[in-house]
């Protein structure tokens, strides 16, 4: 690889350069650029991580368009889309957000009766630990994540055809949710590639949406952790208030959720139909 070749990198998810191989080489020496750092050179087909770069040539070119990850202002559509667009992901949405709305429905049915004096905590509390209520609950759950999985998929994938490759790829937004570690932010990632991508409104809805998902998950673990470290002195008021605790966080959870799914879907369709007009 020629030493006056200029690279181009991300940093922060903003595109950085052209840099020469040595001034690259003192950014890796740094730790400002690592391994994983997404880099480009001219000859390489697209963003690579440094670890997978292969040599390019020397001569300074301009990198592809990466506007949905750089925190770029959307521009026009990339003309040789890589992949094929899918018009009718909106039907996967409205599932998806359907089920959104059941499953934080059924967290907050129990906790809203209660308040509002149309049932004893004690039968809120054995309602939510019903074998049917679980069993509802869990079908919507596994209905609505199938179908929001599919839908990331699908929208990420039309993002791929109309503004270029992404930092996570079509495939990534399903499996990131299931590795262990790299779900704490892949997931994420993905979510904001395509809130981005799509010029959606109220970017924050995305972050707010993510710590509620994790906020649902530890209150899921650590309140029962709780409740079984003192098994003879919770009363009724505070086992309620504590599974109160784990079903507003996942409604919460589900609300945003569905907000997000649909403010996406709808971007989505405007830019689909804005690039066939």
């Amino acid at each position: 690889m020629s030493a006056a070749a200029q690279w181009y990198f991300v940093s922060d998810d903003q595109q950085q350069g052209p840099v020469e191989r040595v001034q690259l080489d003192g950014l890796m020496a740094t730790g400002a650029v690592t391994d994983d750092t997404l880099v480009w050179s001219e000859g390489m087909p697209d963003w690579l991580p440094v670890r997978d770069t292969p040599l390019g040539a020397s001569e300074q070119a301009s990198p592809p368009p990466r506007a949905a990850n750089l925190n770029e202002r959307v521009g026009e559509p990339v003309k040789s889309a890589p992949t094929k667009m899918r018009r009718h992901n909106r039907v996967i949405a409205w599932l998806c957000a359907g089920c959104s709305f059941m499953a934080g429905a059924m967290f907050a049915a129990p906790i809203a009766l209660v308040m509002r004096g149309k049932m004893p905590m004690i039968e809120a509390l054995q309602l939510d630990a019903s074998e049917s209520w679980a069993a509802t609950t869990g079908a919507i759950l596994l209905v609505g994540g199938a179908a929001f999985l599919t839908w990331s998929y699908r929208a990420t994938r039309n993002l791929f055809a109309l503004r270029g490759p992404q930092s996570v790829s079509p495939a990534g937004s399903v499996y990131w949710y299931f590795v262990p570690v790299l779900n704490l932010w892949k997931p994420l990632q993905a979510m904001k590639n395509l809130h981005r991508g799509f010029g959606a409104s109220k970017p924050w809805m995305v972050s707010l949406w993510w710590g509620l998902f994790w906020l649902s998950n530890l209150a899921d673990l650590g309140v029962p952790i709780f409740l079984q470290s003192q098994p003879d002195r919770i009363s009724i008021e505070t086992a309620f208030a504590t599974v109160a605790v784990i079903n507003v966080a996942a409604a919460l959870f589900y609300f945003a959720g569905l907000r997000i799914v649909l403010d996406i879907s709808k971007a989505e369709q405007a830019a689909i139909s804005g690039a066939q007009s």
